[in-house]
């Protein structure tokens, strides 16, 4: 279905110049996220989506939080909280900076979007921000750590590419799924429709769904690795339920948020 196929070594093939792996989680999994969530909404959330971003959509303003991270350097820890994996409980006055994390940035914007005394430019950057970072807490790794700032210094090869863990979770698996956004709409869609169990999955906090995300971490990200950091197939074959999971959870989650706002 999926995977790459390569051969395991005992240790981790020379290093000889790899092409960097694309950074397609940005692109294509905030816009599967975007996509299916959009095409759950009523007709009238719709239209205030609509009128809230001008005629764009929300697969349009999806990386548009990671787009302007340049200029807006104060919101850079916004994007992931770092709990390490030997904790089961998010402490907010010990993980979550004074600058703000993905939990605390999402239930501020959720905030300002509610607020329909806010400004409509104010509003629409919120719905911006609130697309990205439900996207972005579903990602394993933007809240497991292992003091290794959520996988970004572990080197790992994927075939004859050297990424790190983050960037593998980002970007790799999606990109070596050999789905392109599309079909990946698909699939994520019609996995959607056959759940029973969609209101319950709605429930919840920020801190809850990012708390999920973080076991994921600890019992599949990091528990799979080989000692000497190959991805293997196997490894693969354990990673695409859940990242397939998290991108239905996110999406039903933005698409429930939206309809009650």
């Amino acid at each position: 279905m999926l995977l790459l196929a390569f051969t395991l070594v005992a240790s981790p093939p020379p290093v000889v110049a790899p092409a960097p792996l694309p950074a397609r989680w940005g692109r294509v999994g905030h816009r599967v996220v975007a996509r299916v969530a959009a095409a759950r909404l009523s007709d009238r959330a719709r239209r205030e989506v609509r009128t809230l971003l001008g005629g764009q959509t929300l697969a349009e303003i999806s990386t548009w939080a990671d787009e302007v991270r340049n200029d807006r350097p104060e919101t850079s820890t916004w994007h992931y909280v770092n709990i390490p994996v030997t904790d089961s409980v998010y402490r907010a006055d010990k993980y979550c900076p004074a600058s703000g994390c993905v939990i605390s940035a999402l239930e501020q914007q959720l905030a300002l979007l509610r607020d329909r005394r806010q400004p409509h430019a104010v509003r629409a950057e919120a719905l911006k921000w609130v697309v990205h970072l439900v996207g972005d807490m579903h990602q394993p790794l933007h809240s497991g750590d292992r003091g290794d700032r959520g996988g970004n210094d572990v080197t790992v090869w994927l075939g004859l590419r050297r990424t790190n863990l983050h960037s593998l979770w980002d970007s790799g698996l999606i990109g070596a799924s050999g789905r392109d956004e599309q079909q990946l709409v698909n699939h994520i869609e019609q996995q959607l429709r056959g759940r029973t169990d969609l209101a319950a999955i709605a429930r919840g906090t920020p801190a809850e769904w990012t708390m999920e995300a973080h076991d994921l971490s600890r019992d599949v990200a990091y528990a799979n690795l080989s000692w000497w950091l190959v991805i293997t197939d196997s490894y693969q074959q354990a990673a695409w339920p859940v990242i397939e999971e998290q991108l239905q959870r996110a999406a039903a989650r933005l698409a429930a948020i939206l309809e009650t706002i």
